[in-house]
């Protein structure tokens, strides 16, 4: 099956139009963006987050709304009592692992990067 870019079916006649078939970097967008429209609600935490990691000057790694629902669905499908992640960056991922924890839970996360450190701190 070749998937299309959803940009070929505009009929804005400004909007430049891709022909042939998606690259796997834009059939992954695509579906990712998809999920995140469908699945994941609009979150006032997760948006700070994100701009205070950009205000930061962290580079933008962070895990797409879809992928941190999908850990948050995954903590919760096991019980995660206790998370441990290795590698904070800004704490998006971190705020949506937390969340997944009953109230008595625990999560450590651990970063190297004392400039990906402070600017967790701050989000979290």
């Amino acid at each position: 099956m070749v998937l299309s870019s959803a940009m070929s079916h505009s009929r804005d006649p400004g909007v430049r139009r891709q022909t042939g078939p998606m690259t796997e970097a834009q059939t992954w967008t695509a579906v990712d963006d998809l999920i995140t429209g469908l699945l994941v609600q609009p979150d006032a935490a997760l948006g700070e987050a994100l701009a205070a990691n950009d205000a930061a000057g962290l580079p933008a790694i962070d895990v797409t709304p879809a992928l941190g629902a999908m850990l948050h669905v995954l903590a919760r499908s096991v019980g995660a009592r206790r998370i441990l992640e290795i590698g904070t960056l800004g704490g998006y991922s971190t705020i949506w692992l937390a969340r997944a924890l009953p109230s008595d839970g625990e999560l450590v996360t651990l970063e190297v990067s004392p400039l990906h450190a402070r600017a967790s701190q701050i989000v979290l």
